[in-house]
């Protein structure tokens, strides 16, 4: 079962696996609980191992954490149990490396928290947030601890004197030990390892049950807040079309297909003491483009639009959140996604933006806090040059050569002779560019020894419907020129397009070109004998 870990509002109640349910492969997935890369992530943290004096461990729902809950009528003074923690990429379910950092909370009545030697080798600093804190730590061999020495001192779940922060790097997840009271020691490094994991399972298994913790039951939290105040985190940039999603170049089939770039930012959970007195996205949009909407959108792609002023001009965008929502703790602790979605303007002149037949496109963006200004990545669009082909064949297949045809934009433009050119340079012109005239060449081709012509450096821009139309203006001496308009469609691969000429129809051969004379003439001659013969009859009539 997948539980969002907003999904539930009773802290006291959560989602339970019995303590005979399989070691290994017995947990709970808490979902869109980070950002990595513009892609949302999840938290999986699966029971590895536990003592016999464990009856149920709970994963709450309304927060992360865990309960253990002792066997009916004992404490759970002694019980200890170990978790993988595993960082999964939201859509694909597959581990991923991360960066970043654990708060463990509520750590009290002589309860521990112990790490592992490899996890320990990952942790870069650790943290208390007051020097009032009731927390000890102890390096071992076997591993690092956490621990609350009296056995005597309680605290609230967010209480800063029982928490405490590790900062780490470079890990896809981490394998931590809770123990209940008594000296962690005795079971960290002797538990079950954690090549036994089935992560693909992250569910609650065994007796599920909706109870609520039995007031002898031992807690530990994960928290996203910290003792220190957060540099800015860099903000992911991705680029995505209609067939190409989240990445970082893509390719658009025509100058009319929607272009989409997102950024996303994380703001980390803060105390109040650290909340911000700005925070704000800036992107510099490049003039070519019409952006259409603009939507900002929190991890569970609520609407948020309204908590930022937007106070850029034109493409110009600064996106910055409202003096109210920055001294609210609402506005803390969430993923933001500031969606743009942008056409290349009609009619722009792209002459500046192509290079070896493709038009290229970047942007990037800035995000700002009290603690400095971070970039995006630079993402890249593409908007290739198209061509297309004729295949000129006779009505028996066979290819034609010496064909010349004429090509345009619109059938209007080819029905009135307004052909493509080209201009001194060799750039395609077409009817609608401020440049084309009368003067320049039309941009003809004629047919090779293989039937073949083609166009090149036709723009996906100028023309987004990508169909052209052909008219035939010399064929050879055998067959009839085309007398219609044909129409074909253009693609950065080029396509080819076969047309066909009939030959010409000939008259029947009746011999040399002297006896067909002669039997003209003849004709000629009987034609007038018996137009002469009627008329000496008419006479003779006539007299009578």
């Amino acid at each position: 079962m997948t539980k969002d870990t907003k999904a539930d509002a009773h802290v006291g109640t959560g989602l339970h696996i019995d303590g005979s349910a399989p070691k290994g492969s017995a947990g709970a997935l808490y979902t869109n609980i980070a950002s990595l890369g513009g892609r949302s992530l999840d938290l999986a943290i699966v029971a590895t191992d536990w003592t016999s004096d464990v009856a149920t461990i709970q994963f709450r729902t309304a927060s992360i954490g865990v309960d253990l809950i002792p066997v009916a009528n004992t404490t759970i003074d002694d019980g200890a149990a170990q978790f993988k923690f595993i960082y999964l990429d939201h859509e694909t379910h597959k581990p991923v490396e991360v960066n970043g950092y654990y708060t463990f909370n509520d750590i009290d009545w002589g309860q521990s928290i112990g790490l592992t030697s490899d996890v320990w080798s990952h942790i870069d600093h650790m943290y208390v947030p007051t020097n009032k804190t009731i927390l000890q730590y102890l390096k071992t061999d076997a591993g690092a601890f956490v621990f609350e020495p009296e056995s005597s001192v309680g605290t609230g779940d967010d209480d800063p004197t029982s928490q405490v922060t590790f900062l780490y790097s470079g890990i896809t997840g981490m394998d931590m030990l809770f123990t209940s009271a008594g000296d962690a020691r005795t079971h960290l490094g002797k538990f079950n390892t954690t090549s036994t994991v089935d992560y693909s399972k992250s569910v609650a298994l065994g007796s599920l049950k909706d109870v609520h913790i039995r007031s002898s039951s031992a807690y530990f939290g994960y928290t996203a807040y910290k003792p220190l105040r957060t540099s800015t985190v860099p903000p992911a940039k991705t680029v995505s079309d209609s067939d190409e999603k989240k990445v970082q170049e893509n390719t658009l089939d025509s100058a009319d297909e929607t272009n989409t770039w997102q950024i996303t930012q994380v703001i980390p959970n803060e105390y109040p003491e650290f909340y911000y007195s700005e925070a704000y996205l800036t992107d510099n949009i490049d003039p070519a483009w019409t952006v259409n909407s603009l939507k900002i959108t929190n991890e569970n792609g609520a609407d948020v639009t309204s908590w930022f002023n937007s106070l850029g001009a034109g493409n110009n965008y600064k996106l910055a959140a409202t003096a109210a929502k920055l001294k609210s703790a609402d506005f803390y602790g969430h993923t933001y996604t500031f969606t743009f979605n942008a056409k290349l303007k009609k009619g722009y002149d792209l002459s500046k933006y192509l290079v070896n037949g493709v038009y290229t496109f970047t942007n990037q963006g800035t995000f700002t806090t009290d603690t400095g200004t971070k970039p995006t990545s630079t993402v890249t669009t593409l908007l290739k040059e198209e061509q297309l082909t004729l295949h000129k064949v006779d009505d028996a297949g066979k290819a034609l050569s010496g064909v010349k045809f004429a090509l345009a934009d619109t059938e209007a433009n080819a029905k009135g002779g307004k052909y493509l050119k080209k201009d001194a340079e060799g750039n395609v012109v077409y009817p609608s560019d401020s440049n084309y005239s009368a003067s320049l060449a039309d941009y003809t081709g004629t047919t090779d020894a293989s039937g073949n012509v083609t166009w090149k450096g036709l723009s996906a821009a100028k023309n987004t419907s990508h169909v052209y139309y052909y008219v035939e203006l010399q064929t050879t001496g055998d067959h009839q020129l085309l007398t219609c308009i044909g129409s074909v469609k253009a693609s950065a691969d080029g396509g080819t397009t076969s047309v066909t000429n009939k030959t010409k129809v000939h008259l029947p051969d009746t011999g040399s070109a002297e006896r067909l004379y002669l039997q003209l003439a003849a004709l000629l001659v009987s034609m007038l004998a018996v137009t002469a013969g009627l008329g000496v009859l008419k006479i003779r009539k006539q007299q009578n």
